[in-house]
Formats: structure tokens, sequence, C-alpha cells
């Protein structure tokens, strides 16, 4: 993967996430204790402030229960 597709998939996760969350009206301090996540970090990956690992991408996936190649879709 080139910088700029890596760049556009952290974009994708963090627009993705934070939409599904939201459709899901679950809080962030909810999602925080469905991941072991803080609200800080979750706030910034969701504002794409911060990377992401791939283990903290699954817990996020695994708490919106989506698999988490959907989260890296360009969003709709």
């Amino acid at each position: 993967m080139t910088e700029t597709e890596i760049s556009e998939s952290l974009s994708y996760f963090a627009i993705n996430s934070k939409h599904m969350r939201e459709a899901q009206r679950i809080k962030i301090r909810e999602m925080s204790e469905a991941t072991g996540l803080t609200d800080t970090y979750i706030v910034a990956v969701e504002n794409q402030r911060a990377n992401i690992s791939i283990n903290n991408a699954h817990k996020i996936a695994i708490a919106l229960k989506t698999p988490l190649h959907v989260l890296l879709l360009p969003p709709k």
C-alpha cells in the first residue's frame, strides 16, 4: 500500500466507525467500556487525530458488531 492508500484507509475507518457508533446510539463512554480503550483515544481516532493499531481497530469493530474490513471501505 502507498502512503496515500494508508491515509485513506485510516480516514475511512474514522468516518465509518463514528457513523456506525452514532447510528447504534453507542456513547463514547460505552464504547470505551466495551473496548478497553480510553474515551480520549476513541475521540482522537474518530476525529482522525490518532493512528490506530490493527488490534485496537479490531476491538472497535467487535464493539460495533461489524467485520473490520467494512470499516475500511469508502464511506457511503
